[in-house]
């Protein structure tokens, strides 16, 4: 059963430990729901807190160790209501934090944090003349008879972890409603007697994808499996074996999941959440590092430098029109040999690593198929840095970790040849590319190199 708390008008927490980089729940709730992510069970730094419905359940805000300003705060009117129970998701990683909406997969509210926490706890409490009826979704436990329904919850990780015992024919679907309905993939483990498993597309036969997996389940032991989805790509995993994987030509966004047993077989399912991290990227070693290194000479001019500390820890510094912070990172050279800068910018509620092209007073950022031209932007300086050759969506050890998507997946500041230009972009390891911003156009590099940091 998913978690259920109770939390009264008061200043304290209520602690849980945390598995994953997610937190999924309702809240019925007047006004001051608010929710700690924290290292250790207590109310105490290092730690983010989430406001919402806060100032008379008109605004939210993101906070971190209790110091004002807030990192954000955006008009969330009525966003609560004390007679409903309101869903919400929280995501973090990388130094990225996003809250959003049960349904919606954008987040209404996120913050890029230049350090990232040990989240381990999360804590709960109303207050401000409120109290709170919570479900923590996360964890769920689900008992399933010897039916063809499915039982359905909201999913925004694109990817679930979870456990069955069952004699046979554990399915799970994936669709875009919380009901069976086009278009959906169901996965079929232990089907056939326990025999064979498959992925079946809109209940077509005959199946997409049929292998044999004798004895896959049991009846009285729990068997872990992870479902991973990316780009219309479906991997089944059996503990950490994969079993089969199959491309839809037409992906869709998946938002629901269902479970069910059938054909003479009950489940008892625990759902985890989202799968471990070797689901969702490549890591591969960092071989010995090499210099950072262009072809051109750091520029003086076009652009001009501003004023400020040379020296420190790594950080991003806010610049505009063409600027060069002091020690900006070169990060490669155009094709008419202009010296190129590492440099981010935000859009359409992402933060996209692209090249800082001083002579053009932009950063070229890679994002929907075309190269977006920022006047606006931060620069990566102080950096001891090396370039490490990866491939195919891997993310070497020690990457920085340098902005996210507008779903909050972590982005990777890579670098690649094009055209006779070595330009700098973003890596997206979901889509198993580095994005370069080049003529106009976002071109996908299968073979590049990562920024890590040393």
């Amino acid at each position: 059963m998913a978690t259920e708390i109770t939390t009264a008008d008061s200043q304290d927490y209520k602690f849980n430990p945390l598995n994953f980089g997610s937190l999924h729940f309702t809240v019925k709730a007047s006004n001051d729901a608010h929710i700690a992510l924290t290292a250790t069970a207590d109310n105490k730094p290092p730690k983010y807190e989430i406001f919402l419905g806060g100032w008379g359940n008109t605004k939210s805000s993101i906070r971190k160790n209790n110091e004002e300003p807030d990192k954000v705060i955006v008009d969330t009117p009525k966003i609560l209501n004390n007679g409903e129970a309101r869903g919400f998701w929280i995501k973090w990683g990388g130094g990225f934090i996003g809250v959003g909406k049960q349904g919606e997969e954008k987040p209404f509210m996120s913050w890029q944090d230049e350090e990232s926490l040990n989240v381990l706890f999360y804590g709960v409490r109303s207050g401000w003349g409120s109290t709170g009826v919570w479900t923590i979704e996360d964890n769920i436990y689900i008992n399933t008879e010897d039916s063809k329904e499915f039982i359905f919850r909201a999913i925004l990780h694109g990817s679930i972890s979870f456990s069955v015992d069952s004699a046979n024919d554990a399915h799970i679907v994936l669709a875009t409603k919380d009901k069976e309905s086009e278009p959906m993939v169901e996965v079929l483990l232990g089907g056939w007697k326990n025999t064979a498993s498959a992925i079946r597309y809109n209940k077509q036969t005959p199946d997409k994808v049929h292998v044999d997996t004798p004895q896959l389940l049991c009846k009285d032991t729990p068997k872990k499996f992870v479902i991973f989805w990316r780009d219309g790509v479906i991997e089944v995993f059996s503990e950490k074996t994969k079993l089969f994987e199959w491309k839809d030509s037409s992906p869709f966004i998946i938002s629901h999941y269902g479970v069910r047993t059938c054909w003479g077989a009950v489940g008892n399912w625990h759902i985890h959440g989202a799968a471990d991290d070797q689901f969702k990227s490549k890591i591969v070693a960092t071989p010995k590092p090499k210099p950072l290194k262009g072809k051109a000479p750091p520029a003086a001019s076009p652009g001009w430098n501003l004023d400020g500390p040379s020296s420190g820890p790594v950080h991003w510094v806010h610049a505009s029109n063409g600027q060069i912070p002091p020690n900006a990172l070169p990060g490669g050279f155009d094709a008419t040999n202009e010296q190129l800068y590492v440099a981010r910018a935000e859009h359409n509620g992402a933060l996209i690593p692209g090249k800082l092209v001083p002579s053009h007073g932009v950063v070229y950022i890679p994002w929907g198929g075309i190269e977006n031209p920022k006047e606006n932007y931060e620069v990566l300086c102080n950096c001891n840095g090396t370039w490490v050759k990866a491939n195919n969506g891997e993310i070497p050890v020690g990457a920085l970790s340098s902005g996210h998507t507008e779903d909050g997946e972590p982005l990777f500041v890579g670098r690649g040849e094009h055209n006779g230009s070595l330009t700098v972009g973003k890596v997206q390891p979901s889509h198993s590319v580095c994005y370069v911003p080049y003529g106009g156009e976002e071109v996908p590099l299968n073979d590049y190199e990562v920024l890590v940091v040393v």
